[in-house]
C-alpha cells in the first residue's frame, strides 16, 4: 500500500496534477455580421435590407417597391461571403465620416435614397450612412465602386427589382 501511494505521488508530480482540458476539434467562427440597407426616396425606390452572417447565412427584408416583401432567408456561397466581408473592410479603410449627407458634400440633391452599410464583430462595429443625393465628396468614386461590387455579390436581383441609382 505504501508503494502504491509513492507511485501515485510520483505520477502526480510528473504530470503536474493537472486534469486534461476539453478541446474543441473545430473552433467556431467569430460572431460577425454585416448589413446592407437601402432606404426610401421621394418616389418608388426599393426599400430593403440584407443582414449577412460570417457563415454566409443571410436575412433579406423587403419593405416596399421590391419583387418580394417580408422576411426571407438564404445562404451565400463561401466565395461570396468572403468577398462581401473583404469589400466591407475596404470601405472601412476609406476612413469616411459616419454620415455622408448634405453636411459632407459640395453638390447635394434632395429626395434621393440612402444606403446604410454596417459591420459588427464581438467588440467592434462601424456604420456608414450614404445619402445618394450627395454627389461631390472626398473618395466618392471609390465608395461608389465598392457599393456597386457589393450589389453584384448580394442576391439583389432575386429579391429586388434592379434599379438605376
Amino acid at each position: 500500500m505504501h508503494g502504491l501511494l509513492k507511485l501515485v505521488a510520483i505520477t502526480c508530480l510528473i504530470s503536474g496534477c493537472q486534469t486534461p482540458q476539453a478541446t474543441s476539434a473545430t473552433s467556431s467562427p467569430p460572431n460577425e455580421s454585416l448589413v446592407y440597407e437601402q432606404g426610401p426616396c421621394f418616389g418608388f425606390c426599393p426599400v430593403y435590407r440584407f443582414e449577412v452572417q460570417r457563415d454566409g447565412q443571410y436575412v433579406y427584408i423587403g419593405e416596399r417597391h421590391t419583387q418580394q416583401t417580408g422576411r426571407h432567408q438564404g445562404v451565400l456561397m463561401a466565395e461570396q461571403t468572403a468577398k462581401l466581408f473583404s469589400l466591407y473592410q475596404s470601405i472601412q479603410a476609406l476612413s469616411l465620416p459616419e454620415r455622408i449627407d448634405s453636411a459632407h458634400c459640395e453638390l447635394y440633391a434632395t429626395d434621393h435614397s440612402y444606403l446604410r452599410l454596417s459591420y459588427q464583430r464581438e467588440n467592434a462595429s462601424w456604420s456608414l450612412h450614404h445619402d445618394l443625393g450627395c454627389h461631390e465628396f472626398d473618395k466618392r468614386e471609390a465608395l461608389l465602386e465598392l457599393e456597386q461590387q457589393i450589389q453584384r455579390v448580394l442576391p439583389i436581383n432575386r429579391w429586388v427589382n434592379p434599379v438605376d441609382q
